[in-house]
């Protein structure tokens, strides 16, 4: 390694997950396009419109937004590690698919929530967690 010049800061390490972390995660991808984990991000929407309790149906997160909260959460330093290994093995476009399908959900929830469509929910909620579970090859 290369001697820092006088008055230089030596280069941080990047924080770099855990070997475990990377196993799970990298198993996870095996059989995924996305991470699966984010179906989380659906489940207060679902639960909510069995309750009847429309009013209480946040947004949903995309999927950045979900891994960023998540990441958050982890210990530092490894939160950035976490979010950047996650979108590494992400397939972009299903991403943007994703996304898409969250953004319209959104766009749609005041009139969800006014006409108290449980189905609509629930419609989403399926489609997206299948999206999310799309397996890269048959067993």
């Amino acid at each position: 390694m290369k001697e820092p010049k006088s008055g230089e800061q030596p280069p941080e390490a990047k924080p770099e997950l855990s070997p475990g972390d990377k196993k799970m995660l990298d198993k996870s991808f095996e059989n995924y396009f996305l991470d699966d984990d984010v179906g989380n991000s659906l489940m207060t929407a679902s639960i909510f419109a069995g309750l009847g309790q429309f009013e209480m149906i946040q947004p949903i997160q995309t999927y950045e937004e979900y891994l960023h909260e998540v990441a958050d959460r982890r210990p530092h330093p490894e939160n950035g590690a976490y979010y950047n290994y996650i979108m590494d093995r992400s397939d972009p476009q299903r991403v943007a698919q994703y996304n898409e399908m969250v953004t319209a959900f959104n766009n749609n929830l005041e009139n969800i929530k006014r006409e108290k469509d449980r189905k609509k929910v629930q419609d989403f909620v399926q489609k997206a967690n299948g999206f999310l579970t799309i397996r890269r090859k048959e067993d």
